[in-house]
């Protein structure tokens, strides 16, 4: 199981609020396109796409693909999304996103998320219910068992102080089933069998919670944002901590380099992953 674009997803989680809501209206966001690749220290290689595209009044379309591989994978994956959004910079707006993580016919998770953005003076507040199912196959593929999960997020982010982002958020899930029963099925049959137990602390739309914020400072040639995130998966006992830092180089008015180094550790033993993704962005 590769798990460095789990990693990579909890990192955007945080990150992503504070950037949109930092910037002001009068430089809001072009269209734009994201290439990016990373390594892991239990050597898994990412590699992702992304497409923004800023349709009339600053309604915005984005969608993206990305897949994750080694020559040790037992369970290779591939994560889609595709969101849509109103002007994020009006007083209320809404979005929806349909993302895809996994492996077809072996282990599938699907989400179906809405978004509700809140405005207020140098503030900006999100919520976010979201609709999670996990589908487990058996390694033949002739059965299966789905497990469905009721979630919802919030997020506040302040943007007043002069050249500095702030963005704090937090996420719950409800499952329709003990995942821990699921467990001690699965592990019979299924190809959860297949997942260390590390992978599955970072399970796509399998976790119990997770929390975390970030700072984050402009400058003449870019920013530099660094967050925290704590989780809980479903499936084992103990929680994960990532830290990471973003940096964005911007070359010129339409070219910007990404960079972010992420570091995760389990408080059940010792394991721990480093993580690097390295992206190109160019605006039009």
């Amino acid at each position: 199981m590769k798990i460095i674009i789990q990693v990579i997803s909890i990192v955007f989680n945080l990150l992503t609020p504070s950037l949109l809501f930092a910037i002001d209206n009068d430089t809001a966001p072009s269209s734009s396109i994201t290439i990016s690749t990373g390594r892991d220290s239990d050597n898994n290689i990412n590699r992702q796409i992304q497409l923004f595209k800023e349709l009339s009044s600053y309604q915005q379309i984005s969608a993206g693909y990305g897949e994750s591989t080694s020559d040790t994978s037992l369970l290779n994956t591939t994560q889609q999304f595709v969101s849509i959004a109103t002007d994020p910079y009006k007083t209320f707006s809404i979005g929806a996103e349909y993302s895809f993580w996994g492996k077809s016919r072996a282990l599938e998770t699907r989400a179906l998320k809405s978004d509700l953005f809140v405005n207020i003076n140098e503030w900006g507040f999100s919520f976010s219910p979201q609709l999670n199912v996990a589908t487990f196959y058996s390694e033949n593929g002739n059965s299966k068992f789905d497990l469905y999960s009721q979630g919802a997020s919030f997020s506040a982010n302040y943007y007043g102080l002069e050249n500095y982002f702030f963005s704090a958020n937090y996420y719950i899930n409800r499952f329709s089933d003990d995942p821990f029963s699921l467990s001690d099925q699965a592990q019979k049959d299924l190809v959860i069998d297949r997942v260390s137990e590390s992978a599955q602390l970072l399970m796509s739309g399998l976790e119990k919670y997770y929390t975390g914020a970030s700072l984050g400072r402009f400058f003449d040639w870019g920013s530099v944002e660094i967050s925290w995130a704590e989780s809980k998966s479903a499936f084992v006992e103990g929680k994960n901590h990532t830290t990471s830092i973003l940096l964005d180089y911007e070359v010129n008015k339409r070219l910007s380099l990404n960079i972010i180094a992420a570091r995760l550790t389990s408080s059940t033993d010792s394991y721990s992953l480093n993580s690097v993704d390295i992206g190109l962005t160019v605006q039009w």
